[in-house]
């Protein structure tokens, strides 16, 4: 049942990322892949770790500028579960990390243009065959549809359609636009954005706290 939900959260946003890239950004491998569960969708491995009432998966892809940190959160509990502000972190070292606000980024990348993500009205099957409906009943909150109703700034540069893609899961996955609990077996896309100050690579740690509890994903750059 643990493994069903989180097959239905990530696969909403499978497609479009393959084994080496996630929209054209590099995905960044884990410092001890070994100590981590696997789901595989559309050839994309998703590591994940589960605690006593959620189970949480983390991907964390760079870019040119920002670090996307998607995690796939499931509450597989019989109560609401708490998702704080500051659910996620990035943490590197003797680097500054600062946390960025994803509807700016949205913008910023997809040119200005409106971040449209329509949630599914059925449950959509990814490549793998894993049906999804977790997000599919999902309301969109008014910020994202305001958004909608934007039109494209002629100012910015047209975006490639692996930068809308990216604008659109921004939006769709901005805590901004979701509850601050999760409900009792529901399944939530969060993405998170990080800027480092000085561009230069070296081993991290994404942490997520939850529920009282504490999942580390130490990364290898």
């Amino acid at each position: 049942m643990r493994r069903t939900l989180v097959c239905a959260v990530l696969s909403v946003v499978a497609t479009g990322a393959s084994a080496e890239d996630w929209f054209g950004r590099e995905i960044v491998p884990l410092a001890r892949p070994t100590e981590y569960q696997y789901l595989e969708l559309d050839g994309l491995r998703h590591p994940y770790l589960t605690g006593r009432n959620v189970t949480v998966s983390c991907l964390v892809a760079r870019g040119d500028a920002y670090y996307y940190v998607q995690l796939g959160l499931t509450n597989h509990s019989d109560r609401e579960v708490a998702v704080p502000d500051d659910v996620v972190q990035l943490e590197k070292p003797r680097y500054t990390v600062v946390r960025m606000d994803g509807w700016a980024v949205a913008e910023e990348i997809g040119g200005g243009t409106p971040p449209v993500f329509v949630p599914p009205s059925a449950p959509v099957a990814s490549a793998s065959g894993v049906e999804a409906g977790a997000l599919g009943s999902s309301v969109p909150g008014p910020r994202l549809l305001h958004a909608w109703r934007r039109r494209p700034d002629p100012a910015l540069p047209t975006p490639s359609r692996n930068d809308v893609a990216v604008a659109q899961l921004l939006a769709a996955g901005a805590q901004e636009t979701h509850p601050a609990t999760l409900k009792p077996g529901e399944s939530r896309l969060l993405l998170a954005v990080f800027r480092q100050t000085k561009p230069r690579r070296a081993p991290f740690v994404v942490r997520v706290a939850l529920d009282n509890e504490r999942f580390v994903f130490e990364q290898l750059e």
